[in-house]
């Protein structure tokens, strides 16, 4: 599209660079990359570090990526974005995070005088004891801000997002994409005074936003733009080599199985499948971190998993398990859909359940319809033929392209 004029635009976001896969985190990546494909100068104001359990000093203070574009999607010419980090000076602290935990259930006893201040203080203890603490990032943004024309926050519960926001100059455009989940920090005073500094708002699913306009009265006030993540990485800078090195055997040879895929925490509901999963039946666990599987239970744990077996392993699974909470948009239940990989979702999953309504796939409500479905699709082909996704709607509905184009014509009108 063509632009008024080189905008000036700078991501803020926790931590980033081709070796962070988090979703908030990648999802920052690549529309910024898509960004500077349309032909911005783009930068991207992020913490040294890898690991969002420590908040480790371990990448480096610039990283430049250059793209070739894959031609089938783009045709404007290749583009740089420059990521500066900044270094973190509060690394994750748990027993702190309890304590501001408790505290937080019990201010309501106090009065509405010192609760008011409480609050403050205790949101403030919380986003130090989580981590990261950059004062560098935000003394930047204090000093430099008003150099870009729009700044672009993803994620509410990190402090480089909170307190970029309250340091940046209040001329500047400031686009907020909180990547809203309903977990307890998400009611806390600090996440309505990051929608009030905010000039618009991004939802990456509709689902995100009436969670956000059910919760904060404030949001409904604020221009809204739905910009939902693409499919992957639709830069070959970013693809990782396809070779067969990558693929262990035991990815090959998994029979017949349902499939797991993401980072594997406690938010992600795990427990349901584990303590559920009818005997005999194989369910495999692809993705960073850590899980106790019960001995009891045909469960295989791959850990990280590359593209090239996380490709496999959605051609060959008989569906998709995605049962997550906390999910602002399902992105491994996107990338199933568009490789033709049926999904088996949680109804309590009100972003994975807007995924199945426009592209296909069963959803349960119960225990007992879960364990059926796992029977019926382990049992019968043509259920599971009915089940296959809109692929060819998937792939051109979810585009980086697409949501970076509504960003700009924001831009471009607000300028006018």
């Amino acid at each position: 599209m063509a632009m008024k004029k080189k905008y000036k635009i700078a991501f803020i976001v926790q931590q980033c660079g081709t070796e962070v896969l988090a979703g908030a985190e990648r999802y920052a990546l690549n529309l910024a990359l898509a960004l500077a494909n349309l032909g911005c100068e783009v930068k991207i104001l992020t913490t040294q570090s890898s690991d969002y359990n420590t908040w480790n000093n371990t990448l480096q203070p610039t990283e430049h990526i250059s793209t070739e574009l894959d031609t089938t999607k783009f045709h404007e010419k290749p583009a740089e974005i420059e990521i500066i980090r900044f270094p973190n000076f509060s690394f994750r602290k748990p027993f702190a995070l309890k304590v501001s935990k408790l505290i937080w259930r019990i201010e309501k006893l106090f009065t509405p005088k010192c609760k008011s201040w409480l609050s403050r203080l205790l949101d403030n203890f919380f986003l130090w004891a989580q981590g990261p603490w950059c004062p560098e990032l935000w003394n930047y943004l204090k000093n430099n801000s008003q150099n870009y024309d729009l700044l672009i926050f993803k994620s509410y519960l990190y402090a480089p997002c909170v307190q970029g926001l309250r340091h940046s100059d209040k001329s500047v455009k400031k686009l907020f994409i909180p990547a809203a989940h309903p977990e307890f920090a998400f009611y806390r005073p600090f996440v309505g005074a990051m929608l009030q500094r905010a000039s618009a708002l991004g939802f990456v699913s509709s689902a995100e936003k009436d969670l956000v306009e059910k919760t904060w009265s404030i949001s409904r006030t604020k221009e809204q733009l739905l910009l939902p993540p693409g499919l992957g990485n639709e830069w070959s800078s970013l693809k990782e080599t396809k070779c067969p090195e990558f693929v262990r055997p035991i990815v090959k040879n998994l029979g017949k199985y349902f499939l797991v895929l993401g980072r594997m925490d406690k938010g992600k509901n795990l427990d349901l499948i584990l303590n559920n999963t009818v005997p005999g039946v194989t369910v495999a666990f692809a993705g960073p971190g850590h899980i106790d599987a019960p001995k009891a239970g045909n469960f295989v744990i791959l850990g990280k998993v590359s593209e090239a077996e996380k490709s496999i392993l959605l051609e060959n699974a008989l569906a998709l398990i995605a049962v997550s909470k906390n999910e602002a948009f399902s992105m491994t239940t996107a990338e199933a859909m568009a490789k033709g990989c049926p999904v088996i979702g949680w109804s309590g999953s009100a972003a994975i359940s807007e995924l199945i309504s426009k592209y296909g796939g069963v959803i349960f409500t119960s225990i007992d319809e879960y364990r059926e479905q796992l029977l019926t699709f382990t049992k019968n082909e043509d259920f599971r033929e009915k089940a296959l996704p809109d692929m060819n709607k998937v792939k051109l509905e979810l585009s980086w392209k697409k949501s970076a184009e509504r960003v700009l014509q924001w831009l471009e009108q607000k300028n006018d």
